[in-house]
């Protein structure tokens, strides 16, 4: 496989700073470097403090790509001194749940990804780094990483530490972004409450647990869309090894108070294939299966009609087979 064309890597880049401008207003310096891993290597500065929309016509300026090419010049951003960050970043996670919470996710080489996590406030430098080495804690990734400045790879460049110099780029971006809760990451640093690792294969059923804690995983989940909320609650449990039969009891007990019996049935089957097609989606099924990302995005436009849904289910339980 070629080297994609300028254009195609330019765009890239573009998606990148775009998704980032949408979800912060923080704003970041860019640089050129050339052996990054090595402490005493020359920093040259191309920006300092712009906002992330403005990044990509400052890199189309200073012809970036071409240099990144021609010198082998590595280029980063990292976010700017004297500001409060929404957002937090791990590098080289090898748990492979990171993925859960992470809105997008940037892989670096073929072994190799860098995550960001959005929060529902913005914070002071030094609490950022806290939750930053709480994840990197939780998900095994590079201690290194742990700094609030932390810099990070720009997808759209070639990774010039590798011989054959793979291309970054966005490996998963999320349709419905989780913004964790700050007050719940700090609380459990002031607690000093290790990393929550995820339980593998739960037998116990969610209608067996006190309602309250099945209500407090879906309030940790909430954000400003109940049906939203309902889609990433569904896709928790399903990670947790839940059936449909144990997931219609927790969202009955959570929703079913708002709906009538008969649109509720309906309502959850509707969620829980969202939250299904979406666990797939995290397997790169997208990219693989024409047909099924086209029927993925008629009920992501929420076409009405039992045969698209019927039609989803069936392609489901095949892909599921075929895993």
């Amino acid at each position: 496989m070629g080297i994609p064309k300028e254009k195609e890597l330019k765009q890239e880049t573009i998606r990148f700073f775009r998704l980032l401008s949408k979800y912060s207003r923080n704003n970041i310096d860019l640089f050129y470097i050339k052996n990054p891993e090595k402490r005493d290597t020359l920093r040259l500065q191309i920006a300092t403090a712009i906002p992330y929309r403005e990044a990509y016509t400052v890199l189309a300026k200073e012809n970036a790509w071409w240099k990144n090419h021609r010198y082998k010049e590595n280029v980063y951003l990292a976010p700017s001194q004297n500001q409060k960050l929404n957002i937090v970043f791990i590098d080289d996670p090898e748990d492979q749940e990171y993925y859960e919470y992470a809105f997008l996710v940037v892989q670096t080489s073929s072994q190799k990804v860098q995550a960001y996590y959005l929060l529902d406030k913005y914070l002071e430098k030094d609490k950022i780094t806290r939750i930053q080495k709480h994840l990197q804690q939780k998900y095994k990734a590079d201690i290194g990483s742990v700094d609030a400045l932390h810099l990070r790879r720009i997808p759209g460049f070639t990774n010039t530490k590798y011989p054959d110099m793979p291309i970054v780029k966005i490996f998963y971006e999320a349709t419905t972004p989780i913004f964790l809760s700050t007050s719940e990451l700090l609380e459990d640093l002031e607690d000093n409450t290790p990393p929550r690792k995820r339980k593998q294969n739960i037998k116990s059923k969610p209608k067996s647990e006190p309602e309250n804690d099945i209500y407090e995983l879906w309030r940790r989940l909430y954000y400003r869309d109940k049906n939203i909320a309902d889609i990433h609650f569904t896709y928790h449990l399903i990670k947790k090894g839940y059936s449909y039969e144990d997931i219609y009891s927790a969202l009955f007990l959570i929703r079913g108070k708002e709906a009538k019996k008969h649109d509720l049935n309906d309502y959850i089957k509707r969620t829980y294939l969202k939250a299904k097609i979406y666990n797939l989606l995290t397997n790169d099924i997208r990219y693989n299966n024409k047909e099924f990302l086209e029927l993925y995005r008629a009920e992501e436009q929420n076409l009405k009609g039992v045969r698209v849904i019927d039609k989803l289910e069936s392609w489901l339980d095949k892909l599921v087979v075929r895993k």
